[in-house]
């Protein structure tokens, strides 16, 4: 047990006392020996301070942990909103005991410290319910646990939530409200390309259309959306050919191949979707949304085929929303809104992050770290979209001299705005940094 001393007497703290963080066991054979593991873990001195952990982590946002076990101590790292962040380094000895009790609710050996283990336990904290899914591996120096907390994630319902203009929207919901040609998304690993796929999904006319995606059972699943029929294939076991006959006997009017894991199969699709009048919807990872372009004539598709099928590419960025309650207002500097193709006269300010080091109080001295976003001065996240639709130029270019700079100077004669040009919308309203849009281009 845990004892604390209260008006100088000391009081017994029970695992039901704490932080309101309620756990629960995951993994074992039956929900008895998960009630088992739970018991057994209630019983550890230190069950209160994992409870003490995981609030931390909770309030903080963050969706993966990583420890690093080392004789020395125990390094912590957050990430929260996409970024890294170090947080104080803990003391092994209660840093031990709080391993084993996790690896108890995960139903794994807590004796065991170097051969690689993954489980998960349960958590719920203020009304809201967390997955913990824990990763421990021996290292050289000790042990390396990662922690991977689901439940974080904001509900995103609409095109408005994703952080999408109007104007984009309505463009957007255009291209994929047409009934024949390609459309592709594109985004960096990690960068929100599922949760726009899905929201942008729900925006089409599903109701009116038949909708069926063929999506690789080895690759990341396609989010569920209502009205999309899924068929799930091996590219290592199936017959591809024999599998798309039989979609296609189906008469879809749109298809959906969430990740092109074989060429030639995705070939097959696009020469029928053309020949059949039918909408076609992809994805790529890339930078922009003219790599992603380059992205596929890279698997050897027809690059004629493709610029005559193709309708629209939106490729996006997540950025850091800067804290509401911290965020400071500047004067930017005329010549560098001039370089940034904004009017001058027209921008009163931009936002910027706080810094504790420059943002004193009025007295001179630190303020506190704000409540809102734990001292990280931003909060969440939006994306940035650029969305390419493709003129004559465009299309000839893609096929004559299909190189990356000849492709951005052609798209932007014929009006595309790029990730930066739609990024700066964000910071004109405030919602980010010019810092952070720097950042998030660079990435």
């Amino acid at each position: 047990m845990v004892f604390k001393k209260l008006f100088g007497r000391k009081k017994k703290i029970t695992a039901l006392e704490g932080p309101p963080v309620k756990l629960g066991a995951r993994g074992a054979a039956t929900s008895m020996d998960d009630k088992a593991n739970l018991v057994a873990a209630r019983q550890s001195p230190h069950f209160v301070t994992l409870k003490e952990w995981l609030e931390d982590i909770f309030k903080k946002r963050a969706d993966q942990v990583v420890l690093e076990y080392t004789a020395g101590g125990i390094a912590v790292r957050y990430q929260v909103d996409g970024l890294w962040h170090a947080m104080p380094a803990r003391e092994r000895e209660s840093g031990d005991v709080v391993l084993a009790v996790m690896k108890k609710l995960c139903n794994l050996d807590p004796k065991e410290r170097r051969a690689k283990q993954q489980g998960f336990f349960a958590a719920k904290y203020l009304q809201l319910a967390f997955t913990i899914h824990l990763t421990s591996e021996g290292t050289k120096q000790g042990e390396r646990v990662v922690l991977r907390i689901e439940g974080n994630e904001s509900k995103i319902e609409s095109l408005e939530d994703l952080g999408m203009r109007e104007k984009l929207q309505e463009q957007l919901k255009e291209l994929l409200n047409q009934k024949s040609g390609l459309f592709v998304y594109s985004a960096l690993p990690g960068g929100g390309l599922s949760t726009t796929m899905q929201a942008t999904l729900r925006a089409t006319d599903r109701y009116l259309r038949d909708f069926v995606a063929l999506v690789d059972k080895t690759k990341e699943p396609l989010p569920y959306v209502e009205n999309i029929e899924i068929v799930e294939y091996d590219p290592a076991g199936d017959d591809l050919a024999e599998l798309f006959r039989s979609v296609m006997l189906k008469e879809p009017d749109v298809l959906v191949i969430p990740h092109i894991s074989n060429a030639a199969f995705f070939n097959q699709a696009l020469e029928q979707t053309i020949a059949e009048g039918k909408l076609l919807i992809t994805s790529v990872r890339a930078k922009d949304a003219v790599e992603a372009l380059l992205r596929l004539l890279a698997l050897k598709l027809n690059a004629e085929q493709v610029s005559q099928a193709l309708r629209g590419v939106i490729c996006q960025r997540l950025v850091r929303k800067l804290c509401l309650s911290c965020r400071r207002p500047y004067k930017p500097n005329p010549q560098l809104l001039q370089k940034l193709g904004l009017p001058p006269d027209k921008i009163q300010h931009f936002f910027r992050a706080f810094n504790p080091k420059t943002d004193l109080g009025e007295d001179g001295k630190p303020l506190p770290p704000c409540e809102v976003c734990g001292g990280l001065a931003y909060r969440e996240r939006t994306a940035v979209f650029e969305l390419l639709v493709p003129g004559e130029g465009t299309r000839r270019a893609l096929i004559q001299q299909p190189r990356l700079e000849l492709l951005k100077k052609v798209a932007r004669q014929e009006g595309h705005r790029g990730l930066l040009e739609e990024g700066l919308f964000h910071v004109v309203r405030g919602t980010t940094s010019l810092d952070e849009l720097k950042r998030a281009l660079q990435a």
